[in-house]
């Protein structure tokens, strides 16, 4: 025998086999780890789409928050107000007036933008995937946490509860007997009635007891607004997350068209005065911002309006609006304002000097010329084309909707 071993040799047939078999198997490890990654990913991917969905729940629930604490203040304003002019509280204007009953009423007021959108809890809490792939302990209980403290706090607003500051000093049924009496429709019954009501010792603790509710207000708005914020950190969400998120939400939006944009728009969010915007169809605009201005010198409030013309047109998926200077207004109507015989001059100085006179129309045009007399902004309208959202270059969005007319 030889010092070299026998060397097994495969025949032709068995390495093929091998080949095959190890390619086999090559393969179905490759297809099994492809498979687990492109799990792995739509994973991740649902579970960011499941957590910004609810980080934005809980950004619109503070949103909404301080709009019902934007009105509990204007309606407390109104009637601070009242209270020191209650000499001449005849002469208030109807919407202030309006805010008075709102403050003490329950039943008097109702907008959309002062309730709770429920609708992502319901998909929180309906499928166990969308709370299941979060895969992250702190941010599920932030969420629970969150959701619990938005039901207190519905249940206050609506009923008092245990907290006896929310409680509306007039009862529900006192409120209906009193409407049907017809306090709305005459003014001089309304002004007995508020000055009756005033001297009640349940309605002056109401309203003083609104520090404590905007205390309340601010305290839960803080809390929430962490609690947001420690959210977007432990899922790794960023404010441009958010915008990409927002602008897939609303895709069913399109860029508006010429004939979309005819008509009057009216800002949707400015409160303290009306800015409305008149496009026609021979591309000329108009837009007026409209104020209600009070003065200690009379009561109501003098209505100045300030107007300024120019052209239009749609250039891609944006509305291009050129200012001209030179057809600045001011014009005040002072018709629904009362003062003693003799503050007549001191309100006519007042209306001349201060509101419509050379310097402040020479400030007007100024202001239009130093902010740029060309704008462009992106068009986004919605799908009934009442809604109308313009985007400037630095991204500062403003909401408008359509002035329905008869």
């Amino acid at each position: 025998m030889g010092n070299n071993k026998d060397k097994t040799k495969l025949s032709p047939w068995w390495k093929g086999f091998l080949t095959s078999i190890l390619g086999t198997t090559i393969s179905i490890a490759l297809t099994f780890g492809t498979t687990a990654i492109v799990n792995s990913r739509k994973a991740e991917d649902a579970r960011r789409l499941t957590a910004m969905m609810i980080i934005q729940d809980i950004d619109n629930s503070i949103e909404t928050l301080r709009n019902i604490m934007d009105h509990e203040e204007k309606c407390y304003n109104a009637t601070q107000y009242a209270i020191n002019h209650i000499d001449s509280i005849t002469a208030l204007p109807d919407d202030t007036l309006n805010l008075l009953l709102q403050y003490i009423m329950p039943g008097m007021w109702m907008s959309t933008d002062m309730e709770f959108d429920d609708s992502k809890e319901r998909i929180f809490h309906s499928s166990q995937d969308s709370w299941s792939n979060l895969n992250d302990i702190a941010f599920v209980n932030n969420v629970e946490s969150f959701y619990k403290s938005r039901h207190v706090l519905q249940r206050l607003l609506k009923t008092g509860d245990d907290m006896y500051y929310w409680i509306k000093p007039i009862s529900k049924e006192e409120a209906i007997h009193d409407i049907q009496s017809g306090i709305l429709t005459n003014k001089d019954k309304f002004i007995s009635y508020w000055e009756r009501r005033l001297k009640e010792p349940r309605v002056q603790e109401y309203i003083v007891n609104y520090f404590e509710r905007i205390k309340l207000y601010q305290d839960v708005i803080e809390s929430w607004s962490g609690l947001n914020e420690e959210n977007k950190f432990l899922m790794n969400i960023t404010k441009e997350d958010l915008n990409e998120f927002k602008e897939s939400t609303i895709k069913k939006n399109r860029a508006a068209k010429e004939k979309d944009i005819i008509g009057v728009w009216i800002d949707s969010v400015i409160v303290d005065h009306q800015q409305e915007y008149e496009y026609r169809k021979d591309h000329t605009f108009t837009v007026r911002a409209i104020h209600h201005v009070p003065q200690p010198i009379y009561s109501g409030k003098i209505v100045l309006t300030a107007s300024l013309e120019g052209i239009w047109t749609i250039e891609g998926d944006s509305i291009i609006v050129i200012f001209d200077p030179s057809t600045c207004k001011l014009s005040a109507d002072d018709s629904g304002i009362y003062y003693p015989k003799e503050m007549r001059d001191s309100v006519k100085r007042y209306i001349d000097l201060w509101l419509v006179g050379a310097k402040q129309l020479d400030h007007f045009k100024q202001s239009i010329t130093e902010q740029g007399i060309r704008q462009s902004r992106a068009t986004n309208i919605d799908l009934t084309g009442n809604r109308l959202e313009l985007t400037d270059s630095e991204r500062k969005t403003t909401h408008y909707k359509r002035k329905i007319t008869n």
